[in-house]
């Protein structure tokens, strides 16, 4: 087996060839994944998570009524059972609420997508159970003009108000987001006797030593495998060591020697990548920072589920491609090259050779890390970020 100093010279020939070679001039509808054993259904359209069984407050899966009678009968023990849910971590998490929509009318109702974009119904019920198209369901949204009155809504009709004294009707528990024990589950099969350049799809908190996040990989560190990072400001790949942090954002080179493949997982308690409010995007975006301090940076892609290159956008400290302007999240990487400021293409390392993304479909992978090449106004400018809108997710 090759020893430390002959993997540094691999990845050094490697990246020296590659990069020059790259020839770069500075000049709708809805799916649903099955979650948590069956009790749990992602949303991958709305981003949100329900509760498989739409009459779970009939007692079904509950130790006892959290409210006593039946907890779907006025709007505010619908309220008071999803509390109930919450106090006791029903399925090991404590955000569940009512379905929303919007007040003036109910429109874009979460529980109309279900129905109508995702197709959701008794006699197609999917991943659901229990589903009757006689059924009534409160949303959480009050109706604007009257406070007593609250927004209900059926699989068979549109939505429309009741009194929420009002009984009949029921409480579907939803949850904004993906499960994160399930979600950061991705794995990712790492060849034996490859370089490949990585990245964390999800963050794994304290748990952020290369000898925790790669815990399981087979052999003794710095003989039968290794990690480098890119140091923007020398120039020079750095050994990370086994006491290094790794960031979720960053890009990292890694090889192992044994012979098979190993299987990169994230430890117990990752979580999916936090989020920050964009303009376009209603589930947030991840900010992905850069580095200017030399032409190319190598970022990390911050999912635990595929995205698209044409997702992506810059962000600069100027006002050319802020991401607090009305009617963008920065700057898409083609007007960013046209700028010239950063290059409308990535490049990942397969094990073999560069592979270019620059195609509006071509797709981003979690555990993949790529290049970013900057152009002669990038500094002027003050490019400082590539943005990832959260995307919605394919099964892990």
């Amino acid at each position: 087996m090759n020893n430390t100093n002959n993997m540094k010279l691999s990845i050094k020939s490697i990246i020296s060839t590659s990069i020059v070679s790259l020839g770069l001039v500075s000049t709708a509808n809805a799916a649903f994944f099955s979650r948590l054993a069956g009790q749990a259904v992602y949303d991958d359209d709305l981003d949100v998570t329900w509760i498989a069984d739409s009459h779970l407050s009939d007692g079904a899966g509950l130790d006892s009524d959290p409210v006593g009678g039946n907890p779907g009968t006025t709007w505010n023990s619908s309220q008071d059972w999803i509390t109930a849910l919450n106090s006791n971590k029903f399925l090991g998490l404590d955000n569940w609420r009512l379905p929303t929509c919007e007040s003036t009318d109910c429109s874009n109702s979460e529980l109309g997508h279900l129905f109508t974009t995702g197709g959701i119904s008794q006699t197609t019920p999917g991943l659901f159970l229990n589903l009757d198209d006689s059924n009534f369901f409160w949303t959480g949204t009050e109706v604007a003009s009257d406070s007593t009155r609250a927004w209900i809504q059926t699989t068979g009709s549109s939505a429309f108000d009741r009194y929420k004294g009002g009984t009949g009707a029921f409480p579907w528990p939803v949850r904004s987001g993906d499960v994160p024990s399930e979600a950061c589950k991705v794995t990712f099969d790492l060849p034996s006797n490859q370089w490949r350049q990585i990245s964390l799809p999800c963050d794994p908190g304290t748990s952020n030593k290369v000898s925790d996040v790669f815990a399981n990989m087979p052999g003794v560190y710095g003989t039968d495998w290794i990690m480098f990072r890119y140091d923007e400001a020398s120039g020079a790949y750095q050994d990370v060591t086994m006491a290094g942090t790794l960031e979720q954002s960053k890009g990292y080179w890694i090889i192992q020697q044994s012979g098979s493949n190993a299987t990169l997982s994230m430890p117990q308690g990752s979580t999916p990548a936090a989020t920050m409010d964009c303009v376009s995007s209603p589930r947030g975006c991840v900010e992905t920072p850069l580095s200017i301090q030399a032409s190319w940076t190598m970022i990390g892609y911050p999912h635990y589920a595929q995205g698209t290159f044409g997702n992506l956008s810059l962000v600069t400290n100027s006002s050319l491609c802020a991401k607090d302007l009305p009617y963008r999240d920065g700057c898409s990487l083609s007007e960013a090259e046209s700028f010239d400021i950063s290059a409308d293409k990535l490049w990942t390392y397969n094990g073999s050779n560069y592979v270019e993304i620059k195609n509006h479909s071509d797709v981003l992978k979690p555990w993949t890390a790529y290049w970013v090449g900057f152009l002669s106004r990038a500094g002027e400018f003050g490019a400082k970020g590539i943005v990832t809108p959260r995307v919605k997710v394919a099964n892990p």
